[in-house]
């Protein structure tokens, strides 16, 4: 599954609250969202990087929770790609490849980008400025970036963890996104 094939995947599986504006603050409250997750996932389990000092069991549900939230993250961004009109793929074949160091460090700079997409969007909906798509395109090219090299330190590839997305949400609501399912999950 390449990015193009991701991403038109992503919407099938998307809500529709209604106004251009408010699938724009969906979208980017969800790639805040989701980024907070993996800084949670990185604050609350020491040692700082997945070392020998943590238990294995431990280590692989940690790694496990990490890849399922950052294909949460590329979920909203191949939305907003959809819904924008831009090329996720286009935007990931234009990047090089990173040189991450430290899963820590390269999760903050992940989620920081991702992050710069929350806020511009933010600016346009919230602020009353005009989209610029080259802009946003800059944000996503930046996270997906950083999202690829974090993918690299947990050891699988960023298309893998967006094909796993696909499938756990197709699972999850087999006849497309439904409120009712959505809310059942927190009800449980």
């Amino acid at each position: 599954m390449d990015f193009n094939e991701y991403q038109k995947a992503a919407t099938t599986t998307m809500s529709s609250p209604g106004s251009d504006v408010l699938v724009l603050a969906m979208l980017g409250m969800g790639v805040g969202g989701e980024a907070g997750e993996v800084l949670e996932i990185l604050a609350l389990h020491q040692p700082p990087s997945l070392g020998a000092s943590e238990e294995k069991g431990a280590r692989e549900s940690r790694l496990a929770k990490l890849r399922e939230e950052v294909g949460d993250i590329l979920w909203y961004i191949g939305c907003l790609c959809e819904t924008t009109g831009l090329s996720m793929q286009k935007l990931h074949q234009s990047i090089s490849g990173s040189e991450p160091e430290d899963l820590n460090i390269q999760g903050m700079r992940m989620v920081a980008y991702s992050c710069a997409i929350t806020d511009y969007l933010k600016k346009v909906v919230g602020h009353g400025h005009e989209l610029d798509l080259a802009r946003l395109e800059n944000h996503i090219q930046i996270a997906l970036f950083h999202i690829g090299g974090f993918c690299d330190l947990l050891g699988t590839d960023i298309f893998q963890v967006a094909e796993d997305n696909i499938t756990k949400l197709k699972a999850r609501y087999p006849a497309g996104f439904s409120t009712t399912k959505s809310a059942e999950r927190y009800t449980d």
